[in-house]
C-alpha cells in the first residue's frame, strides 16, 4: 500500500499515525500502529533581474517563501562563500572584471526546515563580462598650426569606436588621423579629444585627452625695393 503525505500548511512537523488491522478467516484480529512523521515542504526557489552583465555588475535576488520556515534558514552564497542570510538579499556588486576574461559566478540558495531534517538548494550561473578599456595616444600634447594628428589607438577589448575630435569632426576608424587649425594669432587652442569604446558584449569606456595647438604663425615682411644698382640699400 502506497500513501502520499504531505504538510503545507505547518511550520513544524505533522504527526500521522498509520494502523494496520489484520484478520484471518476465523474472525481473529491483530492491530498494529506507527507514526509518520512529515515535515513542511522545503524547495529553493528564487528570481534574480539579471544574470549576464558588465563590469561593475549589481544584481537583486528574491527567494520564494515557505509557510514556517523562517529567514535564518535562507542561506545564500557565491561561489561557495556565504553572502547572506534571509529572504532578500540586499543588491551585491560582484567584483569589478578587466579586460581579459568573463568572471563566472555560481549564486546558490540552501533552505532548510526548523528541524534541518529537510535541505532543498537552487544554483544559478552569472557572468561578468569583461570590461571595455578606452585608451589612446597622441604624438606629443603640443602642435603647430595647423598640423596633421595620428592617433595610437591603444584600447583593450574593444569592437567599436567613436572618436570626437573637439572641433566638430568625427570618426569612427580604429586609428584615425585629424587636421586641427587654430587661427588665433595670440593664444593657443585647447581640443578635448574623446574617445568612446565599445565590446562586442556592450559593455562600454570612455577617454578624453586635452590636445592644445599653438598661434596662428605666417611668416612676411615688406622691403622698399626689390632691385636696383650696387650698393643697394
Amino acid at each position: 500500500v502506497t500513501r502520499r503525505y504531505r504538510n503545507l500548511i505547518d511550520a513544524g512537523s505533522q504527526t500521522h499515525t498509520a494502523t494496520l488491522t489484520a484478520t484471518t478467516a476465523s474472525g481473529c484480529t491483530s492491530i498494529s500502529s506507527a507514526p509518520i512523521v512529515v515535515y513542511p515542504k522545503v524547495k529553493a526557489e528564487y528570481t534574480i533581474d539579471k544574470i549576464a552583465g558588465c563590469s561593475p555588475l549589481t544584481i537583486n535576488a528574491i527567494a520564494n517563501q515557505y509557510i514556517g520556515i523562517p529567514a535564518t534558514n535562507y542561506q545564500w552564497t557565491l561561489n561557495g562563500a556565504p553572502i547572506h542570510t534571509g529572504y532578500d538579499p540586499a543588491a551585491y556588486t560582484l567584483p569589478a572584471n578587466p579586460p581579459g576574461d568573463n568572471d563566472i559566478y555560481t549564486l546558490r540558495l540552501n533552505v532548510s526546515d526548523l528541524s534541518g531534517t529537510c535541505n532543498s538548494f537552487m544554483e544559478k550561473t552569472i557572468t561578468v563580462y569583461d570590461a571595455a578599456l578606452a585608451d589612446f595616444n597622441p604624438k606629443n600634447s603640443f602642435w603647430c598650426n595647423p598640423d596633421t594628428v595620428t592617433f595610437d589607438n591603444l584600447s583593450l577589448n574593444a569592437s567599436t569606436y567613436a572618436w570626437d575630435f573637439g572641433n566638430g569632426s568625427t570618426s569612427s576608424v580604429f586609428e584615425p588621423t585629424q587636421i586641427f587649425t587654430n587661427s588665433n594669432p595670440t593664444s593657443n587652442q585647447t581640443f578635448p579629444v574623446k574617445l568612446d569604446v565599445t565590446s562586442n558584449e556592450g559593455c562600454t569606456s570612455s577617454t578624453t585627452t586635452n590636445l592644445t595647438v599653438y598661434p596662428f604663425i605666417k611668416a612676411d615682411f615688406y622691403t622698399d625695393k626689390s632691385e636696383g644698382c650696387s650698393p643697394l640699400r
